[in-house]
């Protein structure tokens, strides 16, 4: 049974290994596209979701074919065990191995990977990275939208005032926005980090300071 469980967890790691992979190649990229990133947090969610709801017969039937091709005993699924965590001694409460297999291993890896994502990758953050990708000077800032960059500065309220968002930011950006796309040194960034360089050598920041 060790070595069925065994193989299981080997094949089911592999799988969330490779839902995960994108997303966490994509988080290491030094010059990260950060829409993409965004992008890739809620794929990666609704792909393990997926594989929870409907990936458990396909995963079982390939566990099992490799057992029995390597001769590891395949146990019965409706033979009984003590629950995880349980004791029989202590009257723990007994359950089928196909329980214990894909309830307490296979749902609550996939669960646990969940929580972590989401608590990792929270709507109030990724929300902030969609708005901050609104700046990336990539194409001709492609992603720019000025709404959303107004979204992030009401979720900065102690740093703007309500008539600064009301009435000076949306005329900064504008202004912002043809300037930066009419300055070579501008269109020529990869990222965040270049784009806020040059503003300041330019003295632009000063000229915008919203």
């Amino acid at each position: 049974m060790e070595s069925f469980e065994f193989v299981l967890i080997l094949h089911l790691m592999i799988r969330l290994l490779g839902k995960t992979n994108n997303l966490s190649q994509c988080l290491q990229l030094k010059n990260q596209n950060i829409v993409r990133a965004v992008g890739l947090i809620k794929t990666t969610l609704e792909d393990i979701q997926e594989i929870r709801q409907n990936g458990w017969d396909e995963l079982f039937k390939e566990v099992t074919d490799f057992c029995v091709k390597y001769n590891i005993v395949v146990p019965n699924m409706e033979d009984t065990r003590t629950a995880n965590g349980r004791s029989r001694s202590w009257g723990g409460q007994l359950v089928t191995y196909n329980h214990h297999v894909k309830i307490e291993i296979f749902n609550v890896l996939h669960d646990q990977l969940i929580v972590e994502l989401n608590n990792r990758f929270a709507e109030r953050s990724t929300q902030l990275l969609r708005c901050i990708a609104c700046l990336d000077p990539k194409n001709s800032f492609a992603n720019y939208n000025e709404d959303k960059l107004v979204d992030l500065a009401n979720m900065y309220a102690a740093d703007f005032s309500t008539y600064e968002v009301t009435f000076v930011l949306r005329n900064q950006l504008d202004s912002f926005i043809r300037e930066a796309r009419g300055d070579p040194h501008l269109m020529n960034c990869n990222d965040l980090g270049h784009l806020a360089m040059n503003m300041v050598k330019s003295d632009m920041h000063t000229t915008f300071p919203l």
